[in-house]
């Protein structure tokens, strides 16, 4: 048996076990409401706005993260799962990139684009990684980490220009910070600048 609430669990985020997140449940439970988007329930997305901000500002981030703000560009969402989370920044940037493409050569069909798309992530991502690029038809390249599980800067920086030779166009980096498997963690220091 596999013990979800036990606080030595660490593979997976404790849920349920707190008196906020029992509350919360209770609360949802009570109302019933079915928030999948705005127009099934304005005012569920109204609060999940308010919270989304409430979140940004206790972060410290800048206005234009808050949805009520005049100078946001949009503000955060809350996702059920990690995978939705995955699928939904995958398309996110493959949108972009797409049309980044188009519109220095507004002849370039979608579908022609997406095929030299190239998204990256290390062997030891979640299988997330592979579920969203599988729905996105975009190939994923997992690279290989070193002895600490971890995908360094000259790894990516490799694999970049192995895929830019051979005419693919680099996206996405999915790192990582704290796997599944091991805890591991990605060296930001090292490939955040190559995604620059």
């Amino acid at each position: 048996v596999v013990h979800w609430q036990s606080p030595h669990m660490h593979a997976y985020y404790p849920a349920l076990s707190s008196w906020p997140s029992l509350l919360g449940g209770m609360l949802a439970d009570a109302m019933n409401c079915l928030a999948f988007t705005w127009a099934s329930s304005p005012a569920c997305t109204e609060l999940e706005m308010n919270m989304m901000d409430w979140l940004a500002r206790m972060l410290g981030l800048p206005d234009y993260y808050l949805h009520h703000h005049p100078e946001s560009q949009g503000g955060g969402v809350l996702q059920s799962t990690v995978s939705e989370s995955t699928l939904i920044a995958l398309l996110t940037a493959r949108k972009s990139k797409i049309l980044e493409m188009k519109s220095t050569d507004c002849k370039l069909d979608d579908s022609v684009i997406n095929s030299r798309l190239v998204a990256y992530a290390s062997d030891q991502a979640h299988s997330s990684i592979e579920k969203a690029g599988l729905i996105t038809l975009v190939k994923i390249r997992f690279l290989e980490t070193d002895e600490d599980f971890c995908l360094r800067g000259e790894t990516l920086s490799q694999a970049l220009e192995e895929d830019q030779r051979l005419g693919l166009v680099p996206f996405f980096l999915c790192a990582t910070l704290g796997t599944t498997a091991v805890c591991a963690f990605d060296c930001l220091r090292d490939l955040g600048p190559l995604c620059a």
